[in-house]
């Protein structure tokens, strides 16, 4: 039994916004320990559902959200790219990512679109390395999934939980 149960008879409720970042904050680890996984067996680059969430962009969609899984894989990417700033063009920040094992190249956009939405890519621009990752399915699968003030049509994604989120980002070819 919690303790503000016995003082007070009844459990403390959890806001909505308090489960969000807790899904999130167990979604970023997911997704940094799934980027270790794929550093030990190749790169990023080599797992096309990697590159299905670096990829979404709103901007590009003419709409005006963030989703979470994209988010946190650019988050944690950092380390196995080597990072150029380049110019900004219409972002707030550019830098092309080249890959510290295959060498393939991304380039990174960031822009905040309002005080509560802001967007990153990771597009590529060339992969040098074979896929040993599966390939990606639609709908998107998510756990967290998309915020923002203009969301894409939800059935072109589905949420599923995180045991079944990690079968999917961490799956092999013919796996």
């Amino acid at each position: 039994m919690g303790i503000f149960k016995k003082l007070f008879g009844k459990e403390k409720a959890v806001s909505r916004e308090a489960l969000i970042h807790a899904e999130t904050d167990r979604l970023w680890l997911l997704i940094k320990e799934t980027l270790a996984y794929y550093d030990t067996i190749a790169c990023p680059c080599a797992f096309p559902r990697f590159i299905q969430y670096a990829y979404i962009d709103c901007v590009g969609m003419g709409l005006s959200f963030y989703m979470s899984e994209t988010e946190g894989f650019i988050h944690h990417c950092g380390p196995y790219y080597n990072i150029q700033q380049v110019d900004k063009e219409n972002e707030n920040y550019r830098a092309i990512y080249t890959c510290k094992k295959c060498s393939s190249t991304f380039i990174c956009g960031w822009q905040d679109l309002s005080i509560h939405v802001d967007r990153t890519y990771l597009k590529p621009t060339e992969i040098k390395i074979a896929a040993i990752g599966a390939g990606i399915k639609t709908p998107v699968p998510y756990v967290v999934g998309l915020f923002g003030h203009r969301l894409p049509p939800q059935n072109d994604f589905v949420k599923l939980d995180l045991g079944s989120f990690k079968e999917y980002i961490s799956e092999l070819k013919n796996g």
